[in-house]
């Protein structure tokens, strides 16, 4: 007999009860007397108890994923037979089922065998041996059990805050082997949630059962095992943590398109640093302190934190070489080779004066002869002649003739670190964010 079955009896004998009148209260009077004379709560009413079990969900407290642990309002359907509570329903007019309470019969020991929170009898709560428990005229005995349950579960924080967890909830009889007392879940039963209240945190969106033998000192105890698998709600965490971690690090590398002469970029390369050090603290606070999985995001933002003090390092670097321009230094035989390295790939275009004056003026000569001496210019043209020695003209690279004598200042090879590495930390922010975003949202659904 199923604990429905128990509670449609229930409903029909209580129903009989309004019907019957007074007459009805004697019979369970005199039933319940009946009952208890010679009866011992200490002996296990068969050589083998078989104990049926169904377990159910009211609400779930928490979820503590740094402390692992699980907290939740419940109830346990449990079921047993005792041959020594059953009657004859002719002798007491015709009564199918009665109450009695739990403290007056035997009750199975069982305990919450994964309870962080000390492990205690549920028949032994002096509120729970208070309540009632349903009794049918063969013996069938059904016990609602309330609870409060605080287990124990190990939590997997590598996809956090998109992580799916699984606790359980493992029902076990105690100082009984399996052949005195066999626990058993009701036939094709799940986790039962017809009063279960939704979480803002966290979605139910498996349940699972299964039979477990445990083995102590030789003795094999029987146990249920009830895993509730658990979705988190990022919502939250999207839009107050994920989203000011992405847009920090989208920003790190704008340090690099600020110009020194703003007297800013240290400032806010290390504004940066500093905010994504307060976001590691916040993150490192809701994840447990855990070497069996690591969380990615914690990965990512140690990345990133690489990644801005890397950048950080290379701006007090450009700010150093563009002061060397203002003191008269100027760039050696190596550091010229590398200007015009940075300056071919980056299409630079630079403007010094002095160098290439003469080419120029050639091009000029395009549209006017170049004569160093004005004199010698024939007196039938009308184009007046341009002296080489008095045009001052700034250099002005056109990019199609090398130039093996253009001379790079401090400054220039500062402004061409400053545009590579703008371009360069972008790509490689833009990419790890969204291979990052892409492992956390995917991974663990």
């Amino acid at each position: 007999m199923s604990w429905k079955s128990i509670f449609r009896a229930v409903i029909v004998t209580g129903l009989m009860t309004m019907v019957n009148g007074t007459n009805s209260y004697v019979y369970h009077s005199n039933l319940q007397a009946n009952l208890s004379n010679g009866y011992d709560v200490d002996v296990l009413p068969n050589s083998t108890t078989t104990v049926s079990i169904q377990f159910g969900m009211m609400f779930i407290n928490a979820l503590d994923t740094k402390l692992e642990k699980f907290q939740l309002a419940a109830f346990l359907v449990m079921a047993w037979t005792d041959q020594r509570l059953s009657w004859d329903p002719a002798s007491f007019g015709g009564l199918q089922y009665t109450k009695v309470k739990l403290r007056s019969i035997w009750s199975p020991p069982m305990i919450i065998a994964n309870s962080g929170n000390g492990i205690k009898f549920m028949n032994d709560d002096s509120d729970l041996r208070s309540s009632y428990v349903h009794l049918m005229k063969s013996g069938y005995v059904c016990w609602l059990v309330p609870a409060n349950i605080d287990a124990q579960c190990s939590t997997d924080i590598q996809y956090y805050p998109f992580d799916i967890q699984k606790c359980s909830i493992m029902v076990s009889s105690w100082m009984f082997a399996k052949y005195e007392i066999d626990l058993r879940s009701e036939n094709n039963a799940q986790v039962n949630l017809d009063i279960y209240e939704e979480n803002g945190e966290w979605s139910i969106i498996s349940t699972d059962i299964e039979e477990k033998t445990r083995v102590l000192y030789g003795f094999p105890m029987s146990s249920v095992v009830y895993t509730i698998g658990l979705e988190r709600k990022y919502s939250y965490y999207l839009l107050n943590m994920m989203l000011p971690v992405v847009m920090l690090t989208v920003i790190c590398p704008i340090v690099f398109a600020l110009p020194v002469e703003s007297g800013e970029k240290n400032g806010f390369a290390l504004t940066i640093l500093l905010s994504l050090s307060v976001l590691i603290t916040v993150v490192s606070d809701n994840i447990p302190p855990s070497s069996t999985t690591v969380s990615i995001l914690s990965i990512y933002l140690v990345t990133v934190y690489i990644m801005s003090t890397v950048e950080s390092f290379i701006t007090v670097i450009v700010c150093r070489l563009h002061n060397k321009t203002n003191k008269g230094e100027t760039p050696g035989l190596k550091l010229q080779r590398l200007c015009r390295l940075l300056a071919t790939l980056l299409c630079y275009r630079c403007c010094q004066p002095g160098t290439t004056r003469v080419r120029h003026i050639q091009r000029l000569n395009k549209i006017a002869p170049i004569h160093s001496d004005p004199s010698n210019v024939r007196k039938t043209t009308n184009v007046k002649p341009v002296d080489c020695e008095k045009i001052k003209v700034p250099i002005i690279d056109y990019g199609d003739d090398g130039g093996d004598d253009r001379k790079y200042t401090y400054e220039q090879l500062a402004n061409m670190i400053d545009v590579l590495c703008l371009y360069l930390f972008c790509f490689l922010t833009v990419a790890m964010t969204v291979v990052f975003l892409n492992i956390l949202m995917t991974g663990g659904r």
